[in-house]
C-alpha cells in the first residue's frame, strides 16, 4: 500500500466456500505490512478447493477479494463425477453429473473427471470418484505435473481416480468410439493411482508417458490396440488388473534408464503379446498368461537392448491356440530382425532360467470372455451379483499356486489352503476356495519336456 493508504490498517478474512461466509484472520494490519503469517488449521473447515481472501480497509469502504480461488488443503479432499443419470446402481453421488456441478460434494457432481482437472489443483491424498456409468469421451483425459501426487507408491500419497466398485452392474466404464483416441494419458507425472476403471475401444487404455509411480488397481482394459503402453517412465505398478483382447499387447513397455514394471496378481488374456518388453525391467507374478489368440505369446522382449530383462515366477502361462507360445526374443529389427520362440514352459525356464514354479495349465476360470475372471471350485467360488456358488464340478489348478513367499492368503476366505492363489483375486476376498476332496493334478512333465 502507498500513497492515501498509507498509515491505514486493513482487516484480512478468508473464505472456504467461495465467498458465501467469511472468517476474519487478521486486523488492525499495517496497510504497508506487505504479509502475515496465518495457521490455516485454525479455520472450520479447513481444507476446501474454493477458498478466497479478502483485504478491506479499516478507514475506508474500499476491499479486494482474490481473482481466483485457492486450495486450503490440510487434510484430503473428494471431488465427484457421475454420468447423466442418477439411479440406484450409484454407489457415490446423489445426483446426476453435470458440467456446472461443483464436483466437489456427492449432491453436484461433475460430468467428466477432465473438468474437475481443468477446475482444481489436486493435491497428494486427494481422490476423484467416477460412479457407475457408461462414459463416451470424444477426447483423452489429460493428467500432467499440476495434479501430480507425491513421488511414492503409497496410495495415501498419491493422486487417485477411483472407479464405481459396482462391477456387478457395469461399473466405471470408458467407451471410446473412435479407436485412435487414448482414454487416459499421464504424461510428465507422478504419484497417480487409477482403481476400479474399466476401458474398452481406445488406441491405449492408459498412455504413460514420461513419469514415475503410476499405479494401476483393479484395471479392465479390453479391446484397445494398447491395454497400457508406457515410454520413458518406470515405477510402473499393475495389480488385480484385467487386460483382454488387445490388438498389439496387454502392456508395452520402454524406458532406456532403467525403468521397471512390476505386474501382480492379473489377468492377461487373449492379447497378441501379454507384455512386450522394448527396453527396461519386467517384474511378474501370482498372473494368469492366455495365449489363446492366433500367433499371440506371453512375454516378447527385445533381448538385445542394454538393461533389459525380465523376471516372472508363479505364473500361470496357458497355450490355448496352435499358434501360441509362451515367449518370444527378438534381436535386431526390420529384415534383419530374428526371433528366438519358446512353446513351452519347460523349454522357457531351461532356456531363460525364469518361471521355474510356474505352471502351463487351463486356469478354469468361470468366463475370461465376458470379465469373469474367478476361479472355479466345487468348494465355492464368488460370484459376482449372487454370492457364492458351489455348483462347479471341476477345480482351478491355480489355487493355492501362487508364490510361498506371500502372505496375502490371509485375506482369502476359509477354507484357503494357506497359499495364495494365482490371478486377479488371489489375495483378496473374492478368491475361490480351497477344495476339499483331495485330487492331485500332474503338471509335470508337461508338454516339451524330457523325461530321462
Amino acid at each position: 500500500a502507498s500513497g492515501q493508504a498509507t498509515g491505514h490498517t486493513v482487516r484480512l478474512s478468508v473464505s472456504a466456500d467461495n465467498g458465501s461466509h467469511w472468517t476474519v484472520v487478521a486486523s488492525n494490519l499495517p496497510a504497508s505490512l506487505g504479509g502475515v503469517m496465518w495457521n490455516s488449521p485454525s479455520l472450520s473447515p479447513n481444507t476446501s478447493p474454493l477458498a478466497l481472501w479478502r483485504a478491506e480497509s479499516e478507514q475506508e469502504a474500499v476491499s479486494a477479494t482474490s481473482e481466483l480461488n485457492f486450495v486450503l488443503h490440510n487434510s484430503p479432499i473428494a471431488y465427484y463425477v457421475n454420468d447423466d443419470i442418477r439411479d440406484s446402481t450409484d454407489v457415490y453421488c446423489t445426483a446426476a453429473g453435470n458440467s456446472t456441478n461443483t464436483g466437489i460434494s456427492r449432491d453436484s457432481p461433475k460430468r467428466w473427471i477432465s473438468e474437475i482437472l481443468d477446475t482444481y489443483n489436486l493435491e497428494p491424498g486427494d481422490t476423484i470418484y467416477v460412479d457407475t456409468g457408461i462414459y463416451a469421451p470424444s477426447e483423452p483425459t489429460v493428467i500432467g505435473d499440476l495434479d501430480a501426487g507425491d513421488a511414492v507408491q503409497d496410495p495415501g500419497r498419491q493422486v487417485t481416480v477411483q472407479g464405481s466398485t459396482n462391477t456387478w452392474q457395469g461399473g466405471s466404464l470408458f467407451f471410446l468410439s473412435d479407436d485412435s483416441v487414448n482414454a487416459f494419458e499421464l504424461t510428465e507425472t507422478h504419484g497417480i493411482r487409477l482403481r476400479d476403471l474399466r476401458i474398452q475401444g481406445a488406441s491405449n487404455g492408459v498412455a504413460v508417458q514420461d513419469s514415475y509411480f503410476i499405479a494401476g488397481d483393479w484395471l479392465e482394459n479390453r479391446g484397445c490396440e494398447y491395454g497400457v503402453w508406457s515410454s520413458g517412465s518406470s515405477n510402473l505398478v499393475l495389480s488385480h488388473c484385467a487386460l483382454a483382447d488387445n490388438e498389439r499387447a496387454g502392456v508395452w513397455f520402454s524406458d532406456g534408464a532403467m525403468g521397471s514394471l512390476h505386474v501382480g496378481s492379473s489377468v492377461l488374456w487373449s492379447n497378441r503379446y501379454g507384455i512386450h518388453l522394448q527396453q527396461g525391467y519386467g517384474f511378474v507374478s501370482n498372473s494368469i498368461f492366455g495365449m489363446v489368440a492366433p500367433g499371440s505369446y506371453a512375454y516378447y522382449m527385445q533381448a538385445d537392448r542394454p538393461q533389459t530383462a525380465f523376471q516372472g515366477d508363479y505364473n500361470n502361462l496357458y497355450v490355448g491356440h496352435p499358434s501360441g507360445a509362451i515367449g518370444g526374443f527378438q534381436t535386431g529389427g526390420g529384415a534383419s530382425a530374428r526371433t528366438t520362440t519358446y512353446e513351452y514352459v519347460s523349454t522357457w525356464t531351461l532356456g531363460t532360467g525364469l518361471d521355474s514354479h510356474s505352471l502351463p495349465q487351463d486356469p478354469l476360470m468361470v468366463d475370461p470372455a465376458n470379465s469373469d475372471y474367478h476361479l472355479r471350485s466345487p468348494q465355492g467360488r464368488y460370484q459376482p451379483g449372487t454370492g457364492w456358488v458351489t455348483s462347479d464340478t471341476n477345480a482351478s489348478p491355480l489355487i493355492d499356486a501362487g508364490s510361498r513367499h506371500s502372505t496375502a492368503w490371509v485375506s482369502e476366505p476359509d477354507p484357503n489352503g494357506r497359499r495364495l492363489n494365482i490371478g486377479r483375486y488371489g489375495g483378496t476376498a473374492e478368491a475361490s476356495k480351497t477344495p476339499q476332496d483331495g485330487k492331485l493334478t500332474c503338471i509335470f512333465p508337461s508338454p516339451g519336456a524330457r523325461v530321462s
